[in-house]
């Protein structure tokens, strides 16, 4: 994972964790979901975590398996 990667996953995380804790009832989560192709987001944010937690993996044929 390159730090560009590294930095886009990042917000990502922070859009996902602000979605879940907003104290402004639903508003934030409805803007994104209003303005946002959330399919690619999470699309994109799957690939970004599946790259970030290959490192960790228990089995080795995970760590070499490529998801599309």
């Amino acid at each position: 994972m390159n730090s560009e990667e590294k930095q886009e996953f990042t917000i990502m995380l922070l859009i996902e964790n602000r979605s879940y804790t907003s104290n402004d009832g639903d508003s934030f989560y409805n803007f994104i979901k209003e303005h946002y192709n959330l399919e690619k987001f999470n699309e994109r944010y799957m690939e970004l975590l599946d790259k970030f937690m290959k490192p960790y993996a228990l089995n080795k044929t995970e760590k070499s398996e490529e998801h599309d």
